[in-house]
């Protein structure tokens, strides 16, 4: 349990106060004083600063953040490692119209009827349902497919599947193809993503880039499953596309060659809004009616109990200090919080230790005496045992609160017993406890004069 605060006891009858302190001879409590709404302010005037700092470094940040607008992964405006800006930039400086579109009414918009469009489908397939990627399938007679997933491949070329990993013992893929894009680029780095024809027998399949295994390859170019014909090129991103690699060996070819074929671009990469299409209802539209205006009521409900819980009767009042209480006042204070506390043996303590120290000062033994010394000097000025003296100061332990009473009324005596042997002219007594019948007759105690109020140890 924690002690309370230190304070200063009041000081002795006809000693001079602190200027400043509210004691018993003070003219008048010292009033407290009320902070106003200025001194608040000027208080807290450093720390307004620092937030307004902050605030301005935060918006600075969330500006920046917007003036570089984040797109998703290979997206051809991400001028990130992984994005493919740097390839839509070039093919528009070789003139080719590239339009990034991110919705399914933008890319059918996009690509029109004339057969003059590239149709590229980006990663982020994974967001259309199976008809909106069957409808992409019919978009366009040639459609090139950027790291597609199994139901991508599945509703656009289903005569392709996943490969996985290469295998290259020299770390590089060989073209291995008449296709104009593979033989200007020779070859591209061993760990590009590889794909499987599903039937070898397909007819009207171009496939490049073998790996070692040579059923894998990292270009196929299969019929599409328009009515009209056209092609489906499947091709992996990375590292043939992404800003980083792609001028490493043929890469930058092969990929300027496959999407600039034609002289307009649809680069579309779907959005979030094509994703709500069809989704699965959400969590507030399953919810029951009942539930929102519950929270809401709940919501009002712990308000009012906080507001409740913390309100304050008047304005806040700010006591100077140190705050000057009396000894009597501290030692009922810390007495009720032992009680509280049950704790007997801390009480205990601080009336032996308080003891012990005015014994060593009414023996003149100095604050250096160690306990042992007190007991010693304590039991040749009484002429006592000194085993008594010390389980009174030391070893007897309290059972209960009338014990704990009853020893404090020992020690008690045995300080007062000392302080009258040391005195001069004093007699030995007898300590508290001690009986027999060589114990003298009680000499009456001198008249009481007005004891000097002296400061309470802790």
């Amino acid at each position: 349990m924690s002690a309370p605060a230190p304070v200063r006891a009041a000081g002795r009858p006809g000693a001079p106060d602190a200027p400043g302190d509210a004691g018993p001879h003070a003219d008048g409590p010292t009033p407290a004083e009320t902070r106003t709404v200025g001194a608040a302010l000027r208080r807290a005037s450093r720390w307004i600063v620092l937030a307004l700092v902050a605030l301005v470094i935060a918006l600075a940040s969330l500006g920046l953040r917007g003036a570089a607008r984040e797109t998703d992964p290979l997206a051809p405006d991400n001028p990130a490692p992984g994005g493919t800006q740097a390839l839509a930039r070039v093919l528009a400086a070789e003139g080719v119209d590239v339009r990034i579109v991110g919705t399914l009414d933008a890319a059918r918009a996009a690509v029109g009827d004339d057969g003059s469009a590239t149709l590229v489908l980006g990663p982020t397939s994974d967001r259309l349902d199976d008809e909106q990627l069957a409808e992409v399938a019919g978009l366009a007679t040639r459609t090139v497919l950027i790291a597609p997933d199994f139901r991508t491949l599945r509703a656009v070329a289903p005569a392709v599947a996943a490969g996985g990993a290469a295998e290259s013992a020299d770390g590089s893929l060989a073209a291995g193809c008449a296709l104009p894009p593979a033989a200007a680029a020779g070859s591209i780095p061993a760990d590009a993503p590889v794909f499987r024809l599903v039937d070898a027998a397909t007819e009207g399949v171009t496939a490049c880039f073998p790996d070692d295994t040579g059923t894998a390859w990292a270009l196929l170019e299969v019929p599409a499953t328009r009515a009209d014909g056209g092609t489906v090129t499947v091709l992996g991103a990375d590292p043939t596309l992404t800003n980083d690699r792609i001028a490493e060996q043929g890469s930058a070819a092969l990929a300027l060659g496959v999407l600039g074929e034609r002289p307009r671009l649809v680069w579309y990469t779907p959005s979030a809004d094509d994703a709500a299409v069809g989704a699965p209802p959400t969590l507030g539209e399953l919810t029951p009616g009942w539930v929102t205006p519950a929270i809401a009521l709940a919501g009002l409900a712990a308000l009012a109990a906080a507001v409740w819980r913390g309100r304050r009767f008047g304005p806040l009042v700010v006591e100077r200090l140190p705050v000057v209480v009396r000894a009597d006042e501290t030692a009922e204070g810390r007495a009720r919080l032992y009680q509280r506390a049950d704790a007997r043996g801390h009480a205990l303590d601080a009336l032996r230790v308080g003891t012990i120290d005015r014994i060593a000062s009414s023996l003149a033994l100095g604050r250096l005496a160690s306990v042992d010394d007190v007991v010693a000097a304590s039991a040749a000025a009484l002429r006592e045992d000194a085993g008594r003296i010390r389980a009174l100061l030391l070893d007897d332990e309290p059972r209960g609160d009338r014990e704990l009473v009853d020893l404090a009324g020992r020690l008690a005596e045995l300080e007062r017993l000392v302080a009258r042997a040391a005195a001069p002219g004093g007699a030995p007594g007898r300590a508290a406890g001690h009986t027999g019948s060589d114990a003298p007759a009680p000499t009456p105690d001198p008249p009481a004069t007005p004891a000097t109020p002296r400061r309470m140890d802790p």
